[in-house]
């Protein structure tokens, strides 16, 4: 019956990510909600942008708690709930495509009730959504670094102490 032991206890640590997932996510879509939120009217016009800056956000805070993860396994332990359920509820590349689309409307290179997007209207969806897998790669990237360089100096950041 040992057999039965390792086999129960993988299908309980199943059960935990699945709900760390969904509290994560439920979490992490709030959040993003949150940052969505109607902004006063002098800034209304950086909805876009404010994606951007969350999903770039979420980005960089995988890659340091990925970094972060490979050096602690308690850290790892908590990766589904974080990285998967947190942050993937977080950044979404649903909204960021949405968000592409009506830029075209919101600056009036697409007619209001056309919802073909051709000419100046396609090349700046385009670029918003290339700008944004870039933005976010770099966010990664740094994250990343200053993941391992937190990992590495065990959170100090240098200078005598």
């Amino acid at each position: 019956m040992d057999g039965a032991r390792p086999d129960r206890a993988r299908r309980a640590a199943t059960r935990r990510d699945l709900a760390g997932v969904a509290a994560g996510g439920a979490l992490g879509t709030a959040l993003r909600l949150a940052a969505a939120a109607p902004l006063p009217l002098a800034l209304a016009g950086l909805g876009p942008w404010r994606l951007l800056a969350v999903n770039a956000t979420g980005a960089l805070a995988l890659g340091a708690l990925a970094s972060l993860a490979a050096r602690s396994s308690r850290l790892a332990a908590a990766l589904p709930t974080v990285a998967t359920g947190l942050l993937g509820g977080l950044t979404t590349f649903s909204s960021m495509i949405v968000a592409a689309g009506r830029l075209g409307h919101d600056l009036g290179l697409v007619a209001p009730d056309s919802a073909r997007m051709t000419g100046p209207g396609l090349v700046l969806a385009a670029a918003y959504v290339g700008g944004s897998l870039l933005v976010g790669l770099l966010a990664h990237a740094v994250g990343t670094r200053l993941g391992r360089t937190f990992g590495r100096n065990g959170g100090r950041t240098g200078g005598t102490g």
